[in-house]
């Protein structure tokens, strides 16, 4: 029988709010006293720096970020340095990663893939690229990953980058070295593929593709 699953969206929430919600929701997805949760929503300019993060990754210094408005966390996922901004979707998976029945790497890769196939019927030509932990167009990355697994339970996700201007929001991806890489570029769905729906109106969707993909 397949796990039981809900999503819900939560709108604009700081990145803070969201975290702490996240690491209760989990410890309640453990104990039992709630099923596989994908929460998604936006984030107020927030700068997040994972497990492979140095202060190399960031363009620009902690209490510059501040100054613009930009919230900076150190967090226990996955990968280097990721920015969030209005504009982009963000889900978080706090699902039982062994319920999909594959190890962590088929996981996200389930989840890359799913992500990849709901661009492309979008119109954007996009790909999962499982070395570099992302989903790829000809003008960048559109999908970061990174998650971490506590007792076989995940935390964090996934953001995808929606409008043009996700990144506009007192300088955004230029203040940090996008997942370590000095050369990278973003891509954005509005512009590979002309437009893009809000986070909000994509979330349904976006959340089906996600559950069919981890055998929900």
């Amino acid at each position: 029988m397949a796990p039981a699953w809900t999503w819900t969206w939560l709108g604009l929430v700081p990145y803070a709010d969201a975290l702490a919600r996240q690491r209760a929701l989990r410890d309640d997805v453990i104990a039992g006293r709630a099923p596989d949760t994908l929460l998604m929503m936006e984030h107020p300019p927030v700068v997040t720096l994972g497990k492979g993060a140095g202060a190399e990754e960031l363009r620009t210094a902690p209490e510059a970020l501040a100054a613009r408005g930009i919230a900076l966390h150190h967090v226990e996922r996955g990968g280097k340095a990721t920015y969030h901004g209005p504009g982009q979707l963000v889900g978080y998976p706090i699902v039982h990663v062994g319920g999909a029945g594959v190890g962590v790497a088929r996981f996200v890769a389930r989840m890359g893939e799913a992500l990849a196939a709901w661009l492309r019927a979008r119109g954007a030509e996009a790909r999962f690229d499982l070395r570099c932990t992302g989903v790829f167009c000809p003008g960048g990355k559109i999908v970061s990953i990174g998650i971490h697994v506590s007792r076989g339970v995940a935390l964090h996700g996934f953001a995808m980058n929606l409008a043009r201007a996700v990144g506009d929001a007192a300088g955004g991806f230029a203040t940090i070295v996008p997942c370590g890489d000095a050369n990278a570029r973003i891509a954005t769905l509005e512009g590979e593929a002309g437009k893009a729906p809000a986070p909000a109106e994509a979330a349904p969707s976006v959340a089906e593709a996600l559950r069919e993909a981890l055998g929900r």
